[in-house]
């Protein structure tokens, strides 16, 4: 879905914003509409749908390095934005990649990626992290600590035992039988829970975000990075926003659509929202109330710490 600003003051709107969805697995482009944000912000919006689960993730040793098809789809979206972006009005020099949830650990997938250099001039992460994982016991009972990257051999072997499970394990024919399974048996069985991790160790994602940051081969773009309060509660209904709730929607527009244009969250009648550092404190937006707190303390990281270990 394409939403564009209003282009009859004869400007050149900065294309502010490739959108790539949350939800672990499951939704759609369709699911976050970006409507407020081209009309406030006047900038112009791209949804993406991309393959997922077992659809985006899937490996196997007879596809040699080709998974993160997901991924895939998400590079060839940032290559018809930069190939058309003009045409209604984006610069093509000029490309946010922005996520939420599941959709901010692709953004950093693509910040990762070599095939991805040129296509992002900046990032927004929302409610998660490019090292992120979960810690045990808190994707469900009993599972161990859950990360969002798996190296290419180890979804090889998934992929290895679910085509066991359809038949389809061994012999020169694998991929053959595999692709007469119907995609309803894959989502029936469960099997497409099976790839929610993006593999690594290909082409396209040599290796997980947290070492491209840590080696430092991750793209070298501005970024902007928060964690949404109680997400989970996205997914079940919620009254209407307050009034200072809806205050604080449109300080947050304005901080993202003046950082697509920019590179700096800044601007005029926005709070002030200073850089990052390490040791800094960390702005906070709540409703009536944004402003710098120590994260550290006041949002117990030590205790979350040591939960994960």
């Amino acid at each position: 879905m394409i939403l564009t600003g209003d282009e009859t003051c004869g400007r050149r709107w900065a294309l502010a914003a490739v959108g790539l969805h949350g939800g672990d697995g499951t939704g759609a482009g369709a699911d976050y509409d970006p409507a407020r944000m081209v009309e406030q912000g006047d900038v112009n919006v791209v949804t993406v749908n991309y393959r997922l689960g077992a659809f985006g993730n899937f490996a196997l040793p007879q596809l040699g390095s080709s998974a993160d098809f997901g991924t895939q789809d998400q590079l060839a979206a940032l290559w018809w934005v930069k190939q058309n972006a003009a045409a209604f009005g984006g610069d093509p020099g000029n490309v946010t990649v922005f996520g939420e949830s599941s959709g901010a650990f692709a953004t950093c997938a693509l910040l990762s990626s070599p095939d991805a250099v040129g296509l992002v001039q900046r990032a927004i992460i929302d409610s998660s992290s490019c090292s992120a994982y979960f810690p045990k016991n808190t994707v469900a009972p009993g599972l161990g600590r859950h990360t969002l990257f798996t190296p290419l051999a180890q979804a090889q072997a998934a992929g290895t035992a679910v085509g066991g499970k359809f038949g389809c394990a061994t012999g020169a024919d694998v991929l053959a039988c595999l692709r007469r399974v119907p995609a309803k048996a894959w989502l029936d069985g469960g099997y497409t829970e099976v790839f929610t991790a993006t593999p690594y160790g290909t082409p396209v994602l040599p290796a997980p975000s947290e070492m491209a940051m840590r080696e430092r081969r991750i793209a070298g773009v501005p970024v902007l990075f928060g964690t949404n309060r109680d997400e989970l509660r996205l997914d079940v209904a919620a009254a209407a926003a307050t009034a200072a709730q809806q205050d604080l929607s449109r300080t947050m527009i304005g901080h993202w659509t003046r950082f697509a244009r920019t590179g700096d969250p800044n601007g005029p009648g926005l709070p002030a929202w200073p850089k990052y550092a390490d040791g800094a404190r960390v702005q906070r937006f709540a409703p009536g109330k944004p402003g710098p707190v120590d994260a550290e303390t006041t949002f117990k990281c030590a205790l979350w710490r040591s939960v994960g270990q």
